[in-house]
Order: structure tokens, then C-alpha cells, then sequence
């Protein structure tokens, strides 16, 4: 009855040194983990989002966006832009550099950023995509 006691021991043992780095990886086996909250991601411990919508105020530094995500339907997200933020319009042969000044309220716009506290810091901005493309 002991030695089952022992066996029954080292199996629970090694199948928690098998599981334990799978399990710290969510089950994707890679070192970051990634799942989906809404429409902000969470990659490594890092939050990265993606909104979609018109855009409802451009100022120096930020650009105001009336969203149609599921997550954030109706709200008006600020979302802040600066040097390294990759602003682009949309065209039928492909995406166009352009530069805050090009924005104005009422273009469709798909914006990709990270989230750092509470605020939205845009790494791309695209504006006129087609609502039916986003």
C-alpha cells in the first residue's frame, strides 16, 4: 500500500514539472501570452487596442474617435498621436503617407496603438477605410 502511496506521489510530481511551463504560457507553448479583451489585446503584459469609427476632433496632438467597435460602440475615444505615429490615408491602390494636418473630422479612420495607464497612444492611424473593410 506504501509503494502505491510513493508511485501515485511521482506521477502527480512529474506531471506538474511537465504542465508547469505550458501552463505559465497559457497553452501556446511561446513565451508571450496573448487573449483578447473586447477589442484591446493583451500581448506579454502589454495592452495594444484597435478602434474603428469617425473621427470627431482633431487637435495638435490628439485625434477624437466617435467608435463602432463592439467593445466601445458609441464612445468617443481620445487617442493620442506624436512623431512616431504612422498616419496614412486609405486608396483604392494602397495606403498613402500623409500628415495630421491631412485629417478632418468626419473621415472614417482604423487606429492600432498601445494602451499605456489609461491613455490610447496611436502607432497607426488610417484614415477613409471603407467601414465595410474595418
Amino acid at each position: 500500500m506504501k509503494r502505491i502511496s510513493v508511485i501515485l506521489t511521482l506521477v502527480l510530481l512529474m506531471t506538474l514539472v511537465i504542465a508547469s511551463p505550458v501552463l505559465a504560457n497559457n497553452g501556446n507553448g511561446g513565451g508571450q501570452s496573448r487573449w483578447t479583451v473586447g477589442r484591446v489585446f493583451l500581448v506579454g503584459g502589454q495592452q495594444n487596442f484597435s478602434l474603428v469609427g469617425t473621427i470627431s476632433e482633431v487637435g495638435s496632438d490628439t485625434i477624437n474617435i466617435q467608435t463602432i467597435n463592439a467593445r466601445f460602440a458609441g464612445q468617443v475615444i481620445a487617442v493620442q498621436v506624436s512623431d512616431g505615429t504612422r498616419l496614412y490615408q486609405w486608396t483604392e491602390t494602397g495606403k498613402v503617407v500623409i500628415s495630421l494636418d491631412d485629417i478632418s473630422v468626419g473621415q472614417s479612420v482604423n487606429v492600432k496603438g498601445k494602451m499605456i495607464a489609461e491613455d490610447y497612444l496611436a502607432t497607426t492611424v488610417t484614415i477613409d477605410v471603407p467601414l465595410y473593410c474595418q
